[in-house]
């Protein structure tokens, strides 16, 4: 699924927020009749997952992050142009014009999609709603997802996140090497 202004869904007209997020999530399950999911969410899309958590716990079994660790509010910029953007990948750019739906729109919706992500925070408070198993997978160079910062964090329920983390190898192409750390927090959780 892809959310407001992402891939082929149109912008819409209301403002930015994970509640609106989760909410269409949920009309979505309900239109192809499942009663729960098990979601896998990378960046945004994991934000939304936890937002989906911590509304609808009855709707969501698991729950696997990448890359969506803790955020503070003015973490990123607040300004975001689409010609910035075609610098970091033109050829992604080109291809996303050519399904969205709205792309007389797309300036539009950096605007609105960096500002909220400029005044977004995310912590403790947003995890501690969640009561499903959650696995964070977070990689060497997620500056918003230091591993370290989740060593305490429980859902509501008292279970720890699990965490694997992707260490890359240099000078060994696409390999990624995935560490298990999940023994590592049981085990500092239980003493």
């Amino acid at each position: 699924m892809s959310t407001r202004g992402h891939g082929r869904s149109e912008i819409g007209h209301s403002p930015l927020t994970y509640e609106q997020k989760a909410d269409d999530a949920i009309a979505v399950l309900n239109s192809v009749g499942e009663k729960s999911a098990q979601i896998i969410g990378f960046s945004d899309g994991a934000y939304t997952a936890y937002e989906i958590a911590a509304l609808y716990p009855e709707r969501v079994e698991k729950i696997v992050a990448i890359g969506a660790g803790t955020l503070q509010k003015n973490f990123f910029p607040d300004k975001m142009s689409l010609e910035d953007l075609k610098k970091f990948d033109a050829e992604f750019i080109a291809e996303q014009k050519k399904i969205r739906p709205e792309p007389e729109r797309w300036q539009e919706f950096c605007d609105k999609y960096i500002k909220f992500w400029h005044e977004m925070a995310i912590g403790e408070e947003t995890f501690s709603r969640i009561k499903c198993p959650v696995l964070l997978i977070v990689g060497d160079e997620d500056d918003h997802t230091p591993v370290i910062k989740f060593a305490s964090v429980r859902n509501s329920q008292g279970v720890a996140f699990r965490f694997y983390r992707q260490l890359r190898i240099d000078g060994g192409g696409d390999f990624s090497v995935y560490k298990f750390f999940a023994e590592k927090f049981d085990s500092k959780q239980k003493s």
